[in-house]
């Protein structure tokens, strides 16, 4: 296509593919002459609609595992865990902001925790307050103690690792770059959940 930079009459050829992100309805937004019709058509060629994160809850433990490792990383500390009642306030929390309200909730518990575990105070109130005591706020299924159903952090932590090495056909590269973690932190994991023989089991499968 050609583009004209603004001030200029000549035109430039340019070749990209832009992606576009909105929670709002388009559709909705032309009829009611709120978005360009014109514009609309330009860009809707294909459409990918991405449910909310409390329609998908069940991808919580990896999204964990997966900003957890990278904020530790990032600011130089050692892997973090969350205590049971943390936990099952993430798993309960109804996440208004997506994916982007978690990895903020995370980053601030994670500046604020003390001895590497994330505790319930150190979440954000509005995500707390389901945790109050009594279970307020929470689900018949999740009030209490954490069900068997739910697994723990590290079992979600373990679960991920090794779906990734199974994924990349145990390539610790590969692994790394899919979890966003450093290869030290790998090693560190596949050591800390006794990975070893699912890390050779699957370059056997490979070879």
């Amino acid at each position: 296509g050609e583009i004209y930079r603004l001030g200029e009459n000549t035109p430039r050829k340019v070749s990209f593919r832009l992606v576009a992100a909105t929670h709002r309805n388009l559709r909705d937004d032309v009829a009611a002459g709120k978005f360009r019709m014109d514009l609309f058509y330009r860009i809707a060629v294909t459409n990918i609609a991405i449910p909310s994160l409390r329609e998908r809850k069940d991808d919580i433990p990896a999204l964990v595992t997966h900003w957890l490792g990278r904020l530790c990383e990032r600011y130089g500390l050692p892997m973090a865990s969350f205590d049971d009642d943390a936990y099952r306030c993430l798993l309960a929390y109804d996440w208004p902001g997506n994916v982007r309200e978690l990895r903020n909730a995370l980053e601030g518990a994670l500046l604020m925790a003390e001895g590497g575990v994330i505790t319930l105070d150190k979440l954000p109130l509005e995500i707390s307050e389901v945790g109050m005591p009594g279970g307020a706020g929470l689900p018949k299924d999740l009030a209490g103690s954490v069900p068997e159903t739910v697994c723990s952090l590290e079992m979600a932590e373990s679960e991920s690792i090794r779906k990734a090495l199974a994924y990349s056909g145990g390539n610790l590269t590969r692994t790394t770059s899919r979890l966003g973690i450093a290869k030290s932190t790998l090693y560190q994991k596949i050591r800390k959940y006794g990975l070893g023989a699912a890390l050779s089991e699957t370059r056997g499968r490979v070879t």
